[in-house]
């Protein structure tokens, strides 16, 4: 039996929607949850010294916003491709940029192996 495409892409969406709210509200124990166990943090850096330092950018402005606009999904099986314009702003800085997470399903949830900028 062949899993309704649609229905897939849109608890990817949510998934991804999700995180972004997460990281809106600064909750950085909700936004790291949406990170898998084996996500490759940038530069194959130490995973704990990644979070620590996800864990400060987020809580030091006094407000963030995070939108994804435009997404594309393309599902393979348990894995999901999201690419995205990623629209950020806090208090002290804002940016635009292009954004593709890599997404693995663990049982119910779909959790990020994979972040990169432009792509």
């Amino acid at each position: 039996m062949v899993a309704d495409t649609s229905a897939v892409e849109q608890t990817v969406l949510a998934a991804v929607e999700a995180w972004a709210q997460a990281w809106s509200r600064q909750d950085v124990k909700a936004y790291l949850a949406h990170y898998d166990k084996d996500f490759k943090t940038p530069g194959g850096r130490d995973r704990s010294a990644w979070e620590r330092e996800r864990e400060q950018r987020i809580s030091a402005p006094s407000r963030i916003s995070v939108e994804i606009d435009n997404p594309s999904v393309t599902i393979d099986g348990e894995r999901a491709t999201v690419r995205f314009m990623q629209r950020y702003r806090a208090s002290n800085f804002s940016a635009n940029s292009s954004k593709r997470l890599e997404l693995v399903r663990r049982g119910a949830h779909w959790r990020i192996s994979v972040e990169q900028v432009g792509g």
